[in-house]
This record gives C-alpha cells, structure tokens and sequence, in this order.
C-alpha cells in the first residue's frame, strides 16, 4: 500500500473560513464575510488564552537584572510567567517561589538588597511588570523564566494559525460556531402560518456545531499536556 510519507498537512487562514463556511451550509461571497470571518477567528484564538495552558505558547526567556533594580518590565507577546530561577555566572540556577502582588505589597522591607528568592507578577493590560524580593545586589545574575505568550494573531490570509496540528479539527468547529452565530437564521412565517427558519444557519444547526466544537477542543486540550509522573506523598514522607 501507497502513503505519501510526509506530514506536512496544515490550513491557511483563507482554507479555514472556506471550511467554516461549509461546515455551516454557507457560502462565502464577498470581501467583507471573509473580514468578518478573520476577525471571528482572532477572537477564538484570544478565547483560548483564558483556558488551561497552552503548552506550545510556552518558550523559555531571560532578563538581565541590574543592581538596586526592584521592577521591571516584561513586553508583550508575555502573558504571564509559570516558572523562574536566579541564574548567576556559575551557571548556578536557584529557584524561586512566587508571591501574590497582595503579599508583595504588605512587606515592609521592599528595598532590602541580597539575592532575589521570591518575585511577584503585575499582569497589566499590555506589558507585566516584575516584582523581586530581595532587591538584586548584584547585575550579574539573570532571571530566567517560562513565559507563557499570547497566541499569534491571524494576520495576512495566506498564513498558517499558531497552533499545533491536533488542535486544527477544534479550530475550524469553534470558527463555524462562530460564523454561524454571525448568521442566523430568519424566522418567517410560510404560506400555511407556520414559523420556518430562512437565509441563514438555523438554530438545531449552531447547536450541533457548538457541540462539535466543545468536543473537539475538550479532545484537544486533553492531549496537550505534560506526560511527567505525578507523586503526591504526605509532607515530610520520602520516596
């Protein structure tokens, strides 16, 4: 038996509105369904940063510290930080734990300088902001974190979306709920009174998509996850 012995398939922006447009019994006419469309999808992409963690918009990041330094400044794709240590010129990672902004904010001693242990995080509209408790005393050490980011926007039609390949079956059943939440169906009455739906996707139709799509983004999430063993054991036993 023939295969194609590759594993490149892959959507762009243009072939997931066509998708969605079928998958909803329409038909996609003019410009402007197709602007709506783009736009329908950055705003499921946003959705999917109020979810669990994405683990593929995980990257690794650093920040040179400065002595006498407390806050600084984390830019934008950053939408929060999962994980940090202190990293000096050893190559000597030290862990730190983190504190919430209520915490950091009822200490008295804000200015004390030595080597930070714990930071705080101030998530903003746009940038964060880094809290570090202690003060750093030393400009040669780094802050090395695990930035969870933003997923890309959609852009230019002809691009790919910023996610993983599983995650395209769920993608393109959220873009169809969407569209099709955009396009109702017209209640009218025909010729013998009664109520018939017209011009659009009725509402037996939007449900059975938004219950696709549920199913496949909860299909979805479940794979996208940490396949490390997990031990819990009574404080203080070891294993």
């Amino acid at each position: 038996m023939a295969t194609s012995g590759t594993y490149d398939f892959n959507l762009d922006v243009l072939e997931l509105v066509d998708e969605a447009y079928q998958r909803c019994g329409l038909e996609l006419r003019h410009g402007e369904q197709l602007r709506s469309a783009r736009r329908s999808l950055d705003l499921l992409l946003t959705s999917w940063t109020n979810e669990q963690v994405n683990l593929w918009t995980l990257d690794q990041a650093s920040l040179d510290l400065t002595d006498g330094t407390a806050s600084y400044t984390i830019s934008s794709p950053a939408l929060d930080i999962l994980d940090a240590v202190i990293n000096d010129t050893d190559n000597y990672d030290s862990p730190m734990a983190r504190i919430s902004m209520e915490e950091y904010l009822k200490r008295p001693d804000k200015t004390s300088e030595g080597r930070p242990t714990h930071y705080a995080v101030e998530r903003n509209s746009g940038n964060l902001t880094l809290y570090l408790w202690p003060v750093p005393d030393d400009s040669t050490l780094d802050f090395l974190y695990w930035r969870m980011r933003y997923i890309q926007d959609a852009g230019v039609y002809t691009n790919n979306p910023d996610v993983p390949k599983r995650f395209l079956p769920a993608l393109v059943s959220g873009l169809a709920w969407y569209v099709a939440n955009k396009n109702p169906a017209k209640l009218i009455h025909d010729p013998a009174g009664n109520i018939v739906e017209v011009d659009g996707v009725g509402f037996q139709r939007r449900q059975e998509l938004l219950q696709q799509y549920t199913a496949e983004f909860e299909r979805a999430k479940e794979e996208d996850r940490d396949r490390a063993s997990l031990y819990i054991v009574p404080h203080g036993v070891r294993i």
